[in-house]
């Protein structure tokens, strides 16, 4: 999709990202992630595996009964699988990393950069900020994204769940466990990626309340004012091109 081409510009990976936090203080306890090189669509390159990656974090805060319940993760777990966070994001990184190519990171909403956040400042290195401030300038919110076009008649915006039902892809059905997650995440952008229309007939369907008509329709009303006749195939191919 071009659209979501240029709004991401070139990179050689894409690093889908889901993390958990306490319940409290919403200090990262769980990273989750997948990773791929991509080609210039940035779908998936041929040859190239998909790369896993899932740690626990240890911290010195209360996980949180609720966030227990919806993940499984206790204290215990924490105690024992559990690393610090700067090592974990040290990893994350290592394990992503490609020789001469830019990465980003996508994730599903803010949430999950404001507990990177969290974590971070409380290491009094230093180093853990370095890495968040490393993956916050490569950061891509697809949340953010798609809710520009795909919402309710509240202007709602979809959960991750919904959306992988409305762009056809495929759900792992493990909810709250942050490697499923991220992968359901990537799903969900190879989808977006290359289903541009159903993001141009969800446009169509909320193009009275969208704050993207305006930008979207203009080119087409400066045509008109020039004298063009535009029909209804001509529109169709608009938008093909717009969001193809």
């Amino acid at each position: 999709m071009k659209l979501l081409e240029d709004e991401i510009g070139p990179a050689r990976e894409l690093v889908f990202m889901d993390l958990e936090g306490a319940q409290l203080s919403h200090e990262t306890i769980a990273i989750g992630a997948c990773a791929y090189m991509c080609d210039q669509h940035l779908l998936p390159l041929k040859g190239h595996p998909v790369k896993f990656f899932k740690r626990y974090i240890k911290t010195d805060t209360r996980v949180g009964q609720v966030v227990t319940i919806l993940t499984g993760i206790t204290e215990q777990t924490l105690a024992t699988e559990g690393i610090s966070f700067d090592r974990a994001v040290a990893e994350l990184i290592e394990v992503t990393k490609v020789p001469g190519g830019k990465r980003r990171y996508i994730t599903f909403g803010n949430q999950d950069i404001a507990m990177l956040r969290v974590s971070a400042l409380k290491d009094p290195t230093g180093k853990a900020m370095n890495f968040y401030n490393h993956i916050r300038k490569n950061w891509f919110d697809l949340q953010e994204f798609i809710s520009r076009f795909v919402y309710d008649g509240k202007h709602i915006t979809y959960s991750q769940p919904k959306l992988l039902e409305i762009f056809q892809a495929g759900d792992l059905k493990h909810a709250h466990d942050p490697l499923y997650d991220a992968e359901n995440l990537m799903n969900l952008f190879k989808a977006v990626s290359t289903r541009s229309d159903i993001l141009s007939s969800w446009f169509l369907r909320n193009v009275s309340t969208s704050k993207k008509t305006g930008a979207i329709i203009e080119p087409l009303i400066r045509r008109l004012e020039r004298g063009e006749t535009i029909d209804s195939k001509a529109f169709k191919a608009y938008l093909e091109d717009y969001f193809g």
